[in-house]
């Protein structure tokens, strides 16, 4: 037996789709009707409508779904959501796989507490017109801010939801769940109030909270007159307060302030569009814009940003400054991440940015590789760099700007604003020392090894050498190297997890 017969075979789409409608016929004639999930859009976003627009959005800013998405939005194209039942804080669903019976995936989303209800209510009194309006997603950009905010808004928030699934991934996201997460995109499209329905609302309070406290005077008024038919005409009750329990005089909200300011050119509208995951198209349709080439003119530079289309992007901007911001969040650690596991300095385009990243010139640099002048020209002159020169050029890396790099992406996981760190000079100078006092040096630092550092701790309680604990916390052996030898700080994350090695 082949190790590569515990995998089922291959399914096209096409075959796909024949085994689902295979399965929805043998339960029809069992008398269980299933409702399929069936996006209409083939390419592009999913989901049509405002609300399943907006649910979709939520879903792909939550930076711990992003591996996963890709999966899930070609199974529901496939056709593999067999069926999806919304009902207050529960999704069930059937999601076909690759065996014959589907699996069975549930997903529990806590409702929104009554306080939050209520905040929201009176932030939106006498603003929104009919219920109508709100299904259909026509509102008042600052109410589609409030109700759209990441912290504050009507959307969950991942620590509110909770996922199961029957297949035999043990990822906390698999493909199945993912795949009913934009189902429900879906089926908002179909009907916009399953929202309120799952979030265990009621859309109408919306309305009628804003005309309650209209009516409130009309029904004073007329109590007013009722009593004076009683008590006669002499009676005075224009001192008299009659207090309704209706709900408070509706406060025009403050407009938030924009976090952001972008000055619209080429890159910056480049940059934004690929922060949100929009296609031109849809951007074009979404922004306002009535031919989807003018995006593409304006982003080769073909075409100049007018006061009108800056207005219109300013807007849209205001709508989704929440989904810009996640965006631009898991752009950033993307980018951290592949610079710190390359950086291999093959070329001299890579040479350069190290130098930019130290904060020198090339004169200091090759004083730092311990290089001359002629030998760092050759050096320059070359397609590729010698072993030597790049060893020396890694060493300095590892030194100086990977701990950097490390902060900078603690930084931006916890929430914080990313800022660009630069390494101190006065380490770089002091680096500068004579040959025999650094060999001397190295050697005094080699034979001592601190006992209290968490590497040497760990392997000694482990009982394995360097090449195996790096193995086993995730690590490359240089890293963990430069840990030992305290070249560099260890990042919090790998520090717990050398701490419980030790116990």
């Amino acid at each position: 037996m082949s190790r590569y017969d515990f995998y089922p075979p291959y399914e096209s789409v096409g075959e796909r789709l024949e085994k689902c409608e295979k399965y929805i016929k043998s339960m029809e004639k069992k008398g269980v009707k299933l409702s399929p999930v069936r996006p209409k859009r083939a390419a592009g976003s999913i989901a049509e409508t405002f609300w399943g627009k907006r649910w979709c959005q939520n879903v792909e800013s939550y930076q711990d779904y992003a591996s996963r998405l890709p999966r899930g939005r070609s199974y529901v194209r496939s056709g593999n959501v067999l069926d999806l039942q919304i009902s207050k804080g529960t999704v069930k669903a059937k999601v076909m796989g690759s065996q014959r019976e589907p699996y069975n995936v549930e997903i529990q989303i806590t409702p929104l507490p009554d306080k939050h209800w209520n905040e929201l209510k009176s932030k939106c009194a006498g603003k929104i017109t009919s219920v109508m309006e709100l299904l259909q997603g026509k509102l008042p950009n600052d109410i589609i801010r409030l109700l759209c905010n990441a912290d504050s808004g009507l959307f969950p928030k991942p620590k509110e939801i909770k996922m199961k699934c029957s297949c035999p991934d043990w990822a906390g996201l698999c493909k199945h769940l993912a795949a009913v997460l934009y189902g429900v995109g879906v089926r908002l499209d179909e009907n916009p109030r399953l929202f309120f329905v799952l979030r265990g609302l009621d859309e109408n309070e919306l309305e009628g909270f804003a005309t309650v406290d209209a009516l409130a005077g009309d029904a004073r008024s007329e109590l007013v007159g009722d009593l004076k038919d009683i008590f006669g005409e002499d009676l005075d009750f224009d001192g008299i307060e009659f207090q309704a329990n209706v709900a408070p005089p509706p406060q025009e909200a403050a407009k938030p302030e924009r976090r952001i300011n972008i000055e619209w050119n080429p890159d910056a509208l480049k940059d934004f569009r690929r922060c949100i995951s929009i296609n031109q198209k849809d951007f074009a349709k979404e922004v306002g814009l009535k031919n989807p080439l003018v995006v593409s003119k304006l982003e080769n530079g073909k075409e100049e940003f007018t006061d009108e289309i800056k207005a219109k992007l300013d807007s849209f901007l205001d709508l989704n400054e929440d989904l810009y911001l996640a965006g631009k969040r898991k752009k950033i650690l993307e980018d951290l991440q592949v610079e710190m596991d390359g950086s291999y300095f093959f070329s001299r385009s890579e040479v350069r940015k190290l130098a930019d990243d130290l904060g020198v010139t090339d004169e200091e640099l090759a004083k730092l590789c311990k290089l001359s002048k002629n030998a760092w020209a050759k050096e320059m002159q070359t397609d590729y760099l010698t072993w030597n020169l790049r060893f020396k050029l890694r060493n300095l890396w590892t030194k100086y700007i990977l701990p950097l790099r490390e902060a900078e992406y603690e930084e931006v996981s916890s929430g914080l604003e990313y800022r660009r760190r630069k390494p101190d000079l006065n380490l770089l100078k002091n680096s500068e020392t004579p040959k025999k006092a650094k060999s001397k040096s190295k050697k005094k630092s080699t034979a001592k090894t601190n006992p209290d550092n968490l590497v040497t701790k760990a392997l000694k309680k482990q009982g394995v050498d360097k090449t195996e604990l790096a193995e086993k916390i995730g690590v490359t052996y240089q890293r963990l190297y430069n840990w030992e030898k305290q070249l560099c700080n260890i990042p919090p994350k790998y520090e717990t997890i050398l701490k419980k090695l030790c116990k």
